[in-house]
């Protein structure tokens, strides 16, 4: 595996000649690309690296282009493929493809929505028409019927064994407590952003009772408890749910998880 080495400060790494960044804020540049992680996930993610090198991967949230450079260097994949909502390139995600000789291996998408379940199946069918997935992982939307509708497209393309990840499955509480903070002091920097975002979401009546997306952590947990065939383990962090593919024979047209268990303790009604 290729080396990473941990930089001064605990936010910055080197891999080979690249160098990486956490951080929100700052645009990737050819010199250092931006991971939109804190440093105790990009540790996740070089472990998770280790299980599946040369693999078949997919990642859905390109941002600023780090994650995805990141995983090229350390799984070194047969191929991966990123998509991305934003339909405007990554320039120094790019210059990383060309200056690596990447293309062949290192395919990003951009203007792809990830609840375009037809848009999704085409890419990933044109990509990898003769082998199964190794590893999903969905940075996307953090919002429940996209997340899902993602999840019922790839799922079912994974090997038996294969692991798909959700990333911040906690989001909607985490931008709640954002809202709540900024509001309580008029004085914060976020104050007239916050406050417009709580005025668009009364206006809005389906925002208020949106599903927040840890009902699809339940639903994928009542799926695994209901048979191992079609998953075998789910695994719940502060950061990740973690679903990882059984055996079973999983149509891609047709595979809709809530038809894998039944509802017996009500944890998904509404």
């Amino acid at each position: 595996m290729t080396e990473i080495v941990t930089l001064p400060g605990g936010n910055r790494w080197q891999v080979g000649d690249t160098q990486f960044v956490s951080g929100f804020g700052g645009q990737s540049s050819g010199d250092c690309l931006v991971i939109q992680k804190r440093p105790r996930l990009v540790e996740r993610y070089v472990e998770i690296c280790k299980h599946f090198r040369h693999g078949a991967i997919v990642e859905l949230g390109i941002a600023a282009g780090g994650s995805t450079a990141l995983i090229s260097l350390l799984a070194q994949p047969r191929k991966l493929v990123a998509c991305e909502l934003h339909d405007k390139p990554v320039d120094a995600l790019s210059e990383f493809i060309d200056t690596h000789g990447a293309s062949a291996t290192v395919r990003p998408f951009y203007g792809v929505n990830q609840s375009d379940r037809a848009r999704l199946a085409e890419i990933i069918d044109t990509e990898f028409p003769d082998q199964r997935l190794d590893l999903v992982i969905d940075d996307a939307s953090h919002l429940y019927h996209e997340t899902r509708a993602s999840f019922e497209v790839l799922y079912p393309r994974l090997r038996p064994g294969g692991i798909f990840v959700i990333e911040d499955w906690k989001a909607a509480r985490f931008g709640a407590k954002l809202v709540i903070a900024a509001m309580e002091d008029r004085s914060s920097p976020d104050f007239a952003e916050r406050e417009q975002r709580l005025a668009d979401a009364i206006a809005t009546p389906e925002q208020l009772g949106s599903t927040p997306l840890h009902f699809l952590g339940l639903e994928l947990l009542q799926a695994c408890a209901a048979t191992t065939d079609v998953m075998s383990e789910i695994t719940f962090n502060q950061n990740w749910i973690v679903a990882r593919r059984g055996t079973a024979e999983l149509d891609p047209a047709t595979f809709c998880i809530s038809d894998h268990y039944a509802d017996d303790w009500d944890w998904t009604s509404v």
